[in-house]
């Protein structure tokens, strides 16, 4: 290596990492951490809170040599971030945690308790050493109906910040329980997690959608998603031309999903814009399958495994017995409508973008779960194919690309050739070993397997999960 950046104790957990163009040196380095509260940080009867962040910033010379050029720590769990050239977005989630034991021990009632703390004492705060000021200006603050909110909602902050001056950050907050987020060039969207109601036995998903064509996020309104995203679900949502269009299914639970029949379940490609007539609300103006495109996604008992928004199109892989690759025209956000499909065996977990007319789907292949690659031809939308199709010989096998995209790296290795790898874990080894593999669009079968490095197990140690 020609350089090594130690964190200090503190750090639980790296959840970020940002190179950025610094005005100083040849390039910037974003540190988004996790970490272990400072003593101090809040005093009874609040608890110290385990929530803490951080951001580190480093300058990066040409001989790769870093210098820590300042830090940042504030109040929150960070649930996603995004850099946009040398502007950082993140949203966190924050709630005080009151000492109720020491409360009750000195004879007052939680409620009226509460009532006589300053608002300022239950917002979350940003630290520089030892002072503390407020994350965001509580006036700053939106808070829905509650009929529109979720029953648990913690504060969310939404924070933009300058990467090459990070004193002059902005945030605004948000009161709501909110999961993930999806961002776009333009746009940033927080997923709350799935809303039930128990009486008319029904589901639905709250999407925020905030701008971000100025230094400040201004929000824009919410819209609600009917049932629940796919998961991972920042993939079930993709932007186009300012219209969100998102994949979802009408099932209540994981056992309704895999345990009920094609009649019970319902997926559903939604598109949102911003209303016209109604201040604050993303409304619905097209979805399918409706009365003129009845078309179902998925075939009876089938779930979506995978979700991917690529231009003009929406690919959605369902599966129970074989694995169909359906491709959803968006180009009229009031009209979308399936365009192709094409079945195999298995089905894929993961698809990514290959050039302009190709999708590699990464998933599993039988009931043994041996880890299959798939390459499909979608330079046709009504007509696509399978170029090539490559399953691996062991079984029982996992990936955390499943659930996290960056746990897979991929390079151009020429005009048509691409390398590319990911971290697996077999059912009968600790620790996780790099599948290696190569890619060449001008030869007939494209995908090879490029070996692997095996990683020599050490307890609670998984290297290869962001790559």
């Amino acid at each position: 290596p020609v350089g090594k950046i130690t964190l200090d104790s503190k750090v639980a957990k790296i959840i970020g990492l940002y190179v950025y163009s610094s005005k100083s040196t040849s390039r910037g380095l974003a540190v988004i951490v996790h970490q272990r509260s400072e003593e101090g940080a809040r005093t009874e009867p609040f608890h110290n809170s385990t929530n803490q962040a951080s951001i580190y910033l480093y300058g990066i010379n040409d001989q790769g040599q870093a210098a820590e050029k300042g830090r940042l720590r504030f109040d929150g769990k960070v649930i996603g971030s995004r850099r946009i050239d040398n502007r950082l977005y993140f949203v966190s989630t924050y709630l005080p945690e009151l000492n109720v034991y020491a409360v009750q021990q000195a004879g007052m009632n939680i409620e009226d308790y509460i009532n006589t703390i300053p608002l300022k004492a239950l917002l979350p705060k940003q630290y520089t050493g030892n002072i503390s000021t407020g994350l965001f200006d509580a006036r700053r603050c939106t808070i829905p109906n509650p009929d529109s909110a979720g029953k648990a909602p913690s504060l969310v902050s939404v924070v933009s910040l300058d990467l090459n001056a990070p004193a002059l950050l902005q945030a605004t907050c948000l009161a709501d329980d909110v999961h993930d987020i999806y961002s776009s060039a333009k746009s940033l969207y927080l997923v709350t997690r799935p809303r039930y109601d128990w009486e008319d036995r029904s589901v639905d998903t709250g999407i925020y959608k905030y701008t971000l064509a100025n230094k400040l996020v201004e929000y824009r309104g919410l819209g609600e998603v009917p049932g629940k995203l796919i998961y991972p679900y920042s993939f079930s949502l993709g932007e186009r031309n300012g219209v969100l269009h998102t994949v979802s299914v009408l099932a209540r639970s994981q056992d309704e999903l895999r345990e009920a029949p094609g009649s019970q379940l319902k997926h559903l490609l939604t598109a949102f814009s911003e209303s016209d007539s109604v201040a604050d609300k993303l409304e619905i103006v097209g979805q399918i399958p409706n009365d003129s495109r009845p078309e179902k996604i998925g075939k009876p008992g089938e779930n979506i495994y995978s979700v991917r928004f690529i231009q003009d199109y929406a690919y959605v892989v369902t599966y129970r017995q074989i694995d169909p690759l359906y491709i959803i025209n968006l180009k009229n956000p009031q009209d979308p409508y399936i365009e192709g499909e094409v079945e195999l065996p298995g089905f894929s977990e993961y698809l990514h973008p290959i050039g302009e007319h190709y999708v590699l789907g990464i998933g599993y292949s039988g009931a043994d779960r041996r880890l299959k690659l798939v390459l499909f031809n979608v330079a046709n939308p009504d007509a696509p194919f399978v170029v090539q199709e490559l399953v691996m010989p062991e079984s029982r096998v996992s990936s955390p690309l499943f659930q996290d995209h960056k746990s897979m790296s991929i390079v151009k290795d020429g005009e048509d050739a691409y390398r590319f790898a990911f971290p697996v874990q077999y059912s009968y080894q600790q620790g996780q070993d790099l599948l290696l593999y190569s890619l060449d669009l001008s030869v007939d079968k494209p995908i090879k397997y490029d070996g692997q490095i095996v990683y020599q197990y050490q307890q609670n140690c998984f290297p290869y999960q962001h790559i």
